[in-house]
């Protein structure tokens, strides 16, 4: 008899687990591709680099140099504020270690720059700390071509291009 009553509730545990669904978290991390979730005007000096996945500075024009060019995205995804940590992961490049900006609106919250490194095209993430996030808030990541004097280039020097890949945000 007790095998019997063993059984039939092996046997319910199914329907049991069908009644029940635990609690789900109704914000998830929501990672921006560079390329995918940021805009940029055409003619800034931004371009999509689709083969390291993100975007890119061409410090090859002059005029692209040593200044800091946006790209944007809109926050689409809540219908109520957010607080979130921020996480960029960005490319630290041997020929020098370029800065990045985070804005909200017109608001800097965070520079931040890429760690200097021997290795180039090393990807990294770096903090940019919490963030309240509203419904339509203008995300904007700036980035600046620099040169840390390293790398002989054409009788100059050789510069990063200021490259990132994503802006992880993560609920709190």
């Amino acid at each position: 008899m007790r095998s019997l009553t063993i059984l039939h509730l092996l046997l319910s545990l199914p329907l049991l687990s069908a009644c029940y669904s635990a609690p789900q978290s109704t914000v998830d991390t929501v990672t921006l591709s560079a390329i995918e979730a940021f805009r940029f005007e055409e003619g800034s000096g931004i371009y999509a680099e689709k083969s390291r996945q993100g975007l890119a500075i061409n410090a090859a024009k002059t005029e692209n140099r040593e200044i800091f060019i946006p790209s944007t995205s809109t926050v689409n995804w809540l219908s109520k504020p957010q607080d979130y940590q921020a996480i960029i992961t960005v490319t630290s490049e041997i020929d020098g270690e370029s800065r990045y900006q985070l804005l909200i609106g017109d608001k800097l919250i965070k520079e931040v720059v890429a760690p200097e490194t021997d290795k180039d095209f090393f990807n990294t993430t770096i903090s940019l700390g919490r963030v309240t996030l509203k419904p339509q808030d203008t995300l904007t990541i700036q980035s600046n071509a620099v040169t840390n004097g390293k790398i002989p280039e054409n009788g100059g020097t050789a510069y990063s291009r200021g490259r990132w890949t994503t802006l992880d945000l993560i609920p709190e």
